[in-house]
């Protein structure tokens, strides 16, 4: 498990903002262990995080983000357009942009959960409230 893969585990997102500052977000989720960790993994944060900037291929990151959000990639390439893929290709998008937009499509109604089994349960929540 990668330095990042660990913050999204703790739903932090992380971005470069120089060979030598981070910045980490939501703040309210940070505990003071989550802190020393990433006080501790700095500089393989910095390089992950670079990497993930020079790695841009639209087909990998939509994989990934579908993995870490628990989407199937072929929906969530169909709520991309030409020009979204290209900007991914470009690194204009950042995996942790995609991955923001993403969660706000699915919190907006807009991406159904995707089960183990491949259904798409898109009315999960409607049916445990009923």
């Amino acid at each position: 498990m990668g330095a990042i893969d660990y913050l999204h585990q703790h739903g932090l997102n992380a971005e470069s903002l120089s060979d030598r500052q981070i910045a980490v977000w939501p703040e309210i989720s940070i505990t003071p262990e989550i802190e020393s960790w990433i006080i501790q993994h700095k500089q393989e944060l910095i390089a992950e995080l670079q990497q993930d900037s020079n790695r841009q291929n639209p087909d990998v990151m939509v994989a990934e983000i579908a993995a870490i959000i628990q989407a199937d990639p072929d929906q969530l390439r169909t709520l991309l357009s030409a020009d979204d893929l290209d900007d991914i290709a470009q690194g204009y998008n950042s995996r942790t942009y995609m991955l923001d937009y993403f969660r706000l499509m699915r919190a907006d109604g807009k991406l159904p959960v995707y089960a183990a089994d491949g259904e798409c349960d898109r009315f999960a929540n409607q049916e445990q409230t009923s």
